[in-house]
């Protein structure tokens, strides 16, 4: 077949441990604007003759349509004919300003959510039902009051930032505001159930050396 004659063809060109070639990688946007650039650039240092094109969106592209390598994606996985390797999870804590805190008071049980403003992500399901986890495997789930409404984490942090509601983020967005005490968590041990982080490819086994490479590289800057 023509696909395993590329594939070959670019296992040649990747022999004796020198790789190169294109390698089309897909991404979350602000996940890789605030973890994946470092990874990447320290890759492209090793390997000079290996060419990234990355392709950022918070949809899930097609790999085969798009002709895409390597995707990385956040969540639950559908049942698909995809490769797929889970390399970690990510944090969801409930969080808020100290200026919030300060004008709203500090809910001390999930059930005191309701008396509050939320920020809330309108890209998961039922935005408005907060299902939170405590670290004993409890869940409980509670009904929010929705004072900003936003299809961007960026943006939903920014609002928190302002003191204009609690909103449940990923990590990724937050670690650095809650070290230098611009957020607070709340609520602990509650939580958001975390985010699956995983590395997507075609489902073909014929796979270029340097993608195989990228790969584990990621899996070890990522986990």
């Amino acid at each position: 077949p023509v696909n395993a004659l590329a594939a070959a063809a670019e296992d040649l060109r990747d022999r004796d441990g020198q790789l190169s070639g294109k390698i089309r990688l897909s991404a979350p946007i602000s996940f890789s604007q605030r973890t994946l650039c470092e990874p990447l650039i320290a890759f492209m240092q090793q390997w000079p003759d290996v060419e990234i094109d990355v392709q950022l969106t918070d949809r899930h592209v097609d790999l085969i349509a798009d002709a895409i390598d390597l995707a990385v994606r956040l969540g639950n996985l559908p049942d698909s004919s995809l490769r797929a390797r889970t390399i970690g999870s990510i944090r969801r804590p409930i969080v808020a300003s100290p200026d919030y805190v300060a004008a709203k008071g500090t809910p001390s049980t999930p059930d005191d959510l309701a008396d509050h403003d939320a920020i809330v992500l309108t890209q998961v399901p039922d935005p408005e039902r907060w299902v939170l986890h405590g670290d004993e495997g409890e869940i409980q789930t509670v009904g929010i009051r929705r004072r900003f409404a936003v299809d961007n984490g960026d943006l939903a942090r920014e609002v928190a930032l302002a003191g204009l509601g609690i909103v449940v983020l990923p990590e990724f967005f937050v670690h650095e505001d809650l070290r230098e005490g611009r957020l607070i968590e709340l609520l602990l041990p509650w939580h958001m159930q975390p985010l699956g982080l995983h590395l997507v490819t075609p489902p073909s086994r014929l796979r270029a050396r340097r993608v195989d490479a990228l790969i584990r590289h990621l899996t070890v800057a990522l986990s």
